[in-house]
């Protein structure tokens, strides 16, 4: 289950909750109904702009079903769409993995964010050339990527399929694998995001000879890996303990996309006797820093005693606090598969969901229990009573708070089933982030065309730090990205009291009238100026806003001038005269798309060349009568505003755009005429007046001398 986009724990044990008397939440039931018998819910993955994509197989016999991966995606309107994955993966991997109580199969499927799947899978059951592969599909099946991952791991002489992926939850950032080479040593390999060509490469490896507890992606873009020294103190033969001999260690280390192991740092230790501790660390969202449960079994007793606690921790490895859940205890009679998840909320508190045998082997039935931040108890979420689920798979969450589960109903119908979980942040604003005070535009708010300055106020003091804001334009269902500010950039200022950062925004970022934007801040753009911690940042659809309605004035049409780069007049130059055309057009197209405007407004784009043998480019743009667009003169400012910052607008986002120049911007071209024309109208305007008077005087002249002959 993953409410936070993060992994989960599995403690082995169940919770008694001493519960105040009930406050349900209402759920809300979602019915599809297939068209062809037997399929089996399998997975559910879900996806910040609410999406869930549901992966069913259909089982052949007890241990193996087809060798089909069937997707079905959910969309927040309530529509479903279908697809399947058209990629040949080798049928064993469809199969229940030999001994796993947990009965999973061979493959297993990861959201990628913002709107990808990669699929986990072993492309052999041959011990000399086993191997990991991440087939990487768009959530609609469509092949993109196949890449190899690892080997599969042999350890005495049996095949170790405890492979794993973590995958980040910033979109920016690539995934973790981890994979046991011998009962002590565990690899970890950090590959990078994919480029658009959907392939990644692995860019930082290395090993633990401690056991790994957990893995979870950090806000600075690393990702927290929890170790454990776990061993049995003897008693001597008096009775007594040693208290100085430890029995339990627990460390973190981050790891980084291109740097060494930070790490490892002591986070806890205990010389207790005879404790079993199970462990789930994640990134702390409604405070700054980072957080690990410890569910503790003492087992010196007949009785045994049960404790968890909460230690908050920092990067740098220090530890900060240490709470205790003094409001729940453990059940003793637990059976070997049954289970509980204990998983962090985005908006605070917790959620343990407690999967317990059915009559069916194959199913467990599950209840919800939510926790505030404190560990109290809070609520039991409202869900009907024995759903039936095939494994914890099934269940998944937004980060609006939406816990949701799919339930097979019978051998054509599955249900999903949400309910809302209490938001246990109290300044969060509409922003989805409790650090947040304030927004200059606010949320949908109207702003006025070409806005220059936007600002974020914070609940405490920060300073900024490398990643990135990013300002998007909405096109119907698309966005598209209008200007990025890196964290580190001049643009930013502060206020007096470091609470508010101002940024300078080019006028050609908002500069279309009557339309929607949302401004995305990544996850560590600001740190606490404090503690030095990263701060989690808006994600793609809350911090919304309109421009308001503007009628322009008209301008005629008019041309300017452009330059291509030294390495861009180099490749024009390298292409045939069929190609140069095709990247003309192409330039043509992703300009209209930068500024943006529609492409029937921009006239064919002429090439030359000047005396340094640099390409010269002529784009001329047509006038239009509709006062509700940008009109000649606006679109000329802002394309040359679009070409000298194009590292941070879209103008570097296409290959043909790349190559323009930027220290030439956009120029217009003088027109001879447009120059002279008042000057020529002068002239002509004196040249009618001094006929007009050679006439009068003329006729005037004709006259005088006719009265003298008389």
């Amino acid at each position: 289950m993953n409410l936070s986009g993060t992994n989960s724990l599995y403690f082995i044990a169940i919770f008694i909750l001493f519960i105040n008397p009930l406050c349900l939440f209402s759920y809300k039931t979602f019915s599809y109904n297939e068209t062809e018998p037997g399929f089996q819910v399998y997975q559910l993955l879900t996806y910040y702009d609410g999406t869930s994509v549901v992966y069913l197989n259909k089982p052949i016999n007890g241990t193996c079903s087809e060798p089909r991966i069937i997707l079905r995606i959910i969309h927040p309107n309530g529509t479903v769409d279908k697809a399947e994955v058209d990629y040949p993966i080798p049928d064993f991997n469809f199969c229940i993995i030999p001994n796993d109580i947990s009965m999973s199969l061979h493959l297993v499927l990861y959201r990628h964010l913002p709107d990808y799947i990669y699929v986990l899978y072993e492309n052999s059951t041959d011990i000399n050339s086993a191997s990991y592969f991440a087939l990487h599909v768009t959530r609609t099946g469509k092949f993109i990527s196949n890449t190899y991952i690892s080997r599969v791991s042999v350890i005495n002489g049996a095949f170790s399929k405890f492979g794993n992926m973590v995958l980040h939850t910033n979109e920016e950032n690539g995934f973790l694998f981890y994979n046991p080479l011998t009962e002590t040593i565990t690899e970890w390999i950090y590959f990078n995001n994919s480029d658009s060509n959907g392939n990644f490469l692995p860019i930082n490896n290395g090993r633990f000879d401690q056991e790994i507890s957990d893995i979870f992606p950090t806000i600075d873009g690393n990702f927290g890996i929890v170790t454990r020294i776990h061993k049995s103190t003897s008693n001597s033969p008096h009775g007594l303990i040693d208290p100085t001999e430890l029995t339990f260690e627990l460390y973190i280390t981050f790891i980084g996309p291109n740097k060494n192991a930070d790490g490892p740092y002591l986070l806890y230790q205990t010389s207790i006797p005879n404790l079993q501790i199970q462990s789930s660390c994640n990134v702390a969202y409604t405070t700054r820093g980072y957080f690990c449960i410890l569910n503790m079994k003492d087992e010196q007793n007949e009785d045994p005693k049960y404790h968890v606690i909460k230690i908050i921790f920092q990067n740098s490895g220090s530890v900060v606090d240490v709470e205790t859940f003094s409001d729940i205890e453990l059940y003793r009679n637990l059976n070997e598969n049954e289970f509980v998840i204990i998983s962090n909320v985005y908006h605070g508190g917790f959620l343990l969901t407690i999967f317990k045998d059915s009559e069916d082997t194959l199913y467990k039935t599950f209840q919800s229990v939510i926790l505030d931040n404190n560990g109290n108890y809070n609520n039991t979420l409202d869900l009907p009573e024995n759903i039936k689920i095939i494994n914890n798979y099934s269940t998944g969450g937004f980060r609006n708070n939406t816990f949701v589960i799919v339930h097979q109903e019978d051998n054509y119908t599955w249900e999903i089933y949400s309910a809302d979980i209490p938001k246990f942040t109290s300044n969060d604003n509409g922003y989805n982030n409790p650090n947040i005070k304030a927004t200059y535009p606010s949320i949908n708010s109207k702003i006025p065309l070409s806005l220059t300055n936007i600002n974020i106020t914070y609940n405490f003091q920060v300073t900024t730090s490398i990643n990135k804001i990013f300002i998007y334009q909405v096109n119907n269902s698309d966005s598209t990205l209008r200007q990025t500010i890196p964290g580190n950039s001049l643009s930013f200022t502060y206020s007096a009291d470091n609470r508010t950062i101002n940024i300078s925004i080019l006028e050609s970022t908002f500069n279309q009238p009557n339309a929607k934007y949302y401004i995305v801040i990544e996850d560590n753009v600001v740190n606490d100026l404090e503690t030095n911690q990263p701060i989690i940042g808006i994600g793609s659809n809350i911090w919304e806003f309109n421009t308001v309605d503007n009628q322009d004035i008209f301008a005629e049409d008019a041309t300017g001038r452009f330059s291509l780069t030294t390495e861009g007049t180099k490749y024009f130059k390298s292409l045939s005269s069929y190609n140069q055309t095709r990247f003309l057009l192409n330039l043509r197209v992703y300009l209209a798309k930068s500024i943006p405007l529609e492409i029937n407004r921009l006239h064919a784009i002429k090439y030359e060349s000047d005396k340094s043998q640099r390409i010269l480019l002529s784009l001329s743009i047509k006038s239009t009568s509709n006062l509700n667009e940008r009109n000649v003169d606006h679109i000329i400012k802002d394309l040359d505003l679009l070409i000298q910052y194009k590292e941070v607008t879209p103008i570097s986002l296409f290959d043909t755009t790349n190559f323009i120049d930027a220290s030439f911007g956009f120029q217009r071209t003088r027109n001879f005429f447009d120059d002279v024309k008042f000057h020529l109208i002068g002239i002509v305007i004196g040249v009618i007046i001094l006929c007009l008077f050679y006439l009068y005087a003329r006729k005037k002249h004709s006259t005088v001398k006719y009265l003298v002959m008389d």
